[in-house]
């Protein structure tokens, strides 16, 4: 229910009158994501349609594939997928319409007097009510979806110390009669590595990761307003940076004017971070607060969210702590959109000033064909991540800069800027460079594109890289990507680095694919430059996949 108050938040967003458009759109996006779902700012005005599979891509990589549960004009959301905001599909423009058929002539006053009568004096048996399945908006259950990967990796370097390891990734969702849904992933490794190089979990072959075994429960409290819950192992939903739990969350939507907010409770064991075995000593607890709201049609704000978590955490790492957490969406004129976060902690273990860290996004498109976005984070905590003591970074500055501009059909120009800051080590480093796309320069087969940046800082340097991305068949994509890096180390001249990589995804039937990645690198020997002890390595990664 929670999906479906958001969906039609967002389509609310749609119903504003948009200035006519010059050309039908090709391409919709993924706008904001949920642990349950992706919601997207297409409909079908657009020419989306409910069930419809659509094929997501990150980049110039695909990010798999999701289905269409939800469907306003300008809004939808789909499941199925672990998506991420920003991720494209490609659109279809929408048939034209037929013209409407004439509607027959109205009933006369004296007939339509005569059914009202009979209607009014008509006498009906009464029925009794049986029950039945609860649920949002008369959709129908959700249906059962299961997902694997088998997968072969290897690296191989002058060394001579190649380490293997097979993977095994799973993910399942399954209803649970009609009140419930259950999901499952998990990630199944055995490692082969020489002795001396295992950084984590230095002689374990076999490793097993449970990333998630929720049991999502819904049902249907007083004047509507639903009552929703879950168990297990979960990450809580819209209770920004909260750990992963073994435990529960228990959620209540508001209604009236507050229609689409949310208030809730969770709590529960942290598993441990390097194993994600249950962990007694590894706890957390509290609350969370979320909003959603969206003006009318006439309004500058076409969709707004916020969410805010408050809690106490304890573990052997940092001890007892007290955190605050909240985050807000927000977009204007849907031509710019907002986000920024922050998070206080006060406890045993505190950043300077309480402040843990903060960040704030910026997504603008002013005209058609110019696209700009920037962003900045701070971290303040140096927290231990698990019982070894190693250490997150922190306190940095992180900020970029991007730009875009579609100059005609199949030519794109841009820039990239940023910088990030040590502030414990007095390190820095910023690059800037161009950027050239042209995504048709092999007709339907595909396109490349080239960049290049220049490096400044501690380790300055450049890079730059050109990419090829290609449609061989409907069924076969090919990815390649050609580098190179100089970096220039303080009295010990530039070190020069060429590195290829290749990436090939079939899809063999409509539930079997297979992927292949191969990277290598490579560090030629340069005059006046101590050689490399290592001067080339190639890493490999093989799978197959299936879906339901």
């Amino acid at each position: 229910m929670r999906g479906l108050l958001l969906l039609l938040l967002l389509g609310a967003a749609g119903v504003r009158a948009a200035e006519p458009e010059a050309k039908a759109r090709r391409e919709g996006q993924v706008v904001q994501v949920t642990p349950k779902r992706a919601y997207l700012d297409a409909g079908s005005a657009e020419g989306l349609r409910m069930g419809e599979k659509l094929k997501l891509s990150r980049g110039s990589d695909p990010a798999g594939a999701c289905t269409i549960d939800r469907l306003a004009d300008h809004r939808a959301s789909c499941t199925g997928a672990a998506a991420k905001p920003g991720d494209r599909f490609a659109l279809e423009p929408p048939a034209k319409p037929s013209a409407p058929e004439s509607l027959p002539r109205p009933q006369a006053v004296a007939e339509l007097a005569r059914e009202q009568r009979s209607l009014i004096t008509a006498s009906f048996k009464p029925v009794e009510f049986h029950g039945g399945p609860s649920g949002g908006g008369g959709a129908g259950p959700a249906a059962l979806r299961a997902n694997a990967t088998l997968s072969q990796r290897g690296w191989f370097s002058s060394d001579n110390r190649p380490w293997q390891e097979e993977r095994l990734e799973a993910r399942l969702g399954a209803p649970v009669g009609s009140f419930g849904y259950f999901d499952l992933d998990a990630t199944a490794l055995h490692l082969r590595r020489p002795d001396g190089t295992e950084r984590f979990r230095p002689g374990v072959e076999n490793q097993l990761y449970l990333w998630r075994a929720e049991l999502a429960l819904r049902g249907l409290g007083a004047e509507g307003r639903r009552v929703s819950g879950s168990l297990g192992r979960l990450i809580p939903a819209s209770a920004p940076g909260a750990q992963r739990i073994d435990g529960a969350q228990l959620g209540y939507q508001l209604g009236g004017q507050l229609g689409g907010s949310e208030v809730g409770l969770f709590g529960g064991g942290i598993p441990d971070a390097q194993t994600l075995a249950p962990a007694a000593d590894r706890y957390t607890g509290g609350g969370y607060f979320s909003l959603g709201r969206v003006r009318d049609s006439g309004g500058a704000l076409s969709f707004a969210q916020m969410t805010a978590r408050l809690a106490y955490v304890r573990a052997p790492e940092w001890g007892s702590r007290l955190e605050g957490e909240a985050s807000a969406l927000a977009q204007l004129w849907r031509k710019l959109d907002l986000a920024v976060s922050a998070r206080l902690a006060v406890g045993d273990l505190q950043a300077p000033g309480a402040l843990d860290a903060a960040r704030l996004s910026v997504d603008l498109r002013p005209v058609s064909g110019v696209a700009l976005s920037g962003s900045f984070r701070y971290l303040g905590s140096r927290l231990p991540v698990d019982s070894t003591g190693l250490l997150s970074e922190g306190p940095t500055r992180h900020g970029d800069l991007a730009g875009t501009w579609q100059v005609a059909e199949s030519v794109v120009v841009g820039a990239e800027a940023g910088m990030a800051q040590d502030l414990i080590a007095s390190t820095s480093r910023e690059w800037l460079g161009p950027t050239l796309s042209l995504p048709q320069l092999f007709g339907a087969v595909g396109g490349l594109s080239v960049g290049y940046q220049e490096e400044r800082g501690d380790a300055p340097g450049r890079s730059g890289w050109v990419q090829g991305s290609l449609l061989p068949g409907r069924r076969v994509q090919l990815i390649t990507r050609a580098s190179f890096f100089v970096e220039t180390r303080s009295g010990l001249g530039s070190d020069l680095e060429l590195g290829l990589f290749v990436r090939v995804v079939a899809r063999l039937t409509d539930h079997v694919g297979a992927h292949l990645s191969a990277m290598g690198r490579l560090q030629p020997v340069v005059l006046g430059v101590p050689p490399s002890p290592f001067p080339y390595g190639a890493w490999l990664d093989l799978g197959i996949s299936g879906e339901l």
